[in-house]
């Protein structure tokens, strides 16, 4: 289950490069047909795909967020997943569109469109340490200590119904982290793998009747670690998450103007090719 949720969890990153997988096969057979060029037909169809991709990128989900009324539409966190999907293949395309050819305004359009997408990596890592419900509704600091406490009096019946289990869960105790908020949000991904791999070596030398159940107790550990984390960093991960907006989005900007700008001159200097 817990595979699955991971799966799940970054299934639009999958997704997204899986299709490019595909896009980039059918581009080594076009270029084994023509010489690859952004005004060739085929290339040219891939640069307007592409763009067209970005522009929805920028657009619907913004307006599925601040719109409420358009919740019939799906949750948040499917147009986010979304958002994401045609974030990463748009670019692409338009990579491909390129024909690898970089120069000029379309150069700088590439340039752009390669920040916004690492970018949006960045905005994607800050937004998954905001806890959220599956709708993508953000977690309150109360609605989080709640379930902190129940993990708690989770790991309080552990104790209770194997005493070997409160020697192991004192191994896994240690002083506070003292790192500051911004760091744990942006560290974490290490911090959990540090983690997971001293719950693995403290668990080790239990009994096996006791590590019958060590799937189960290796998540609870995981859980309530992650949300003492969430709890501690929830201000810094909102802060984080404001000031990429500051950046990301007038990346974005600069990214369309001058991918119009390339689409003008080249519509002016060289028109269509059809």
């Amino acid at each position: 289950m817990s595979s699955w949720m991971a799966v799940e969890e970054h299934l639009e990153l999958w997704l997204s490069f899986l299709a490019c997988l595909v896009l980039a096969a059918f581009y080594g057979v076009y270029a084994l047909l023509a010489a690859p060029s952004g005004g060739h037909p085929f290339g040219l169809s891939l640069g307007a795909i592409g763009m067209a991709l970005m522009l929805i990128t920028e657009t619907i989900y913004s307006i599925r967020k601040r719109v409420r009324w358009l919740h019939w539409l799906g949750s948040l966190r499917l147009w986010l997943s979304f958002h994401i999907l045609t974030g990463i293949v748009g670019p692409f395309l338009v990579l491909l569109h390129s024909g690898f050819a970089v120069g000029g305004v379309a150069g700088w359009a590439l340039t752009m469109a390669g920040m916004v997408v690492l970018s949006g990596f960045v905005g994607r890592y800050i937004y998954t340490a905001v806890p959220r419900t599956r709708a993508g509704i953000e977690w309150s600091r109360d609605e989080l200590a709640v379930r902190a406490d129940q993990a708690q009096m989770e790991l309080d019946e552990w104790v209770a119904q194997a005493p070997a289990v409160e020697h192991t869960l004192a191994r896994l105790a240690g002083p506070p982290a003292n790192a500051s908020g911004w760091r744990r949000v942006l560290l974490r991904g290490f911090e959990d793998s540090t983690y997971t791999s001293r719950v693995r070596a403290a668990l080790r030398p239990l009994k096996h009747a006791e590590r019958a159940r060590l799937g189960e107790l290796q998540r609870l550990l995981r859980q309530q670690r992650q949300l003492e984390r969430q709890i501690a960093s929830l201000d810094s991960a909102q802060r984080l998450m404001g000031v990429w907006r500051l950046v990301h989005i007038p990346l974005g900007i600069a990214l369309f103007a001058t991918a119009f700008i390339h689409v003008i001159a080249a519509l002016y200097f060289k028109g269509l090719p059809f």
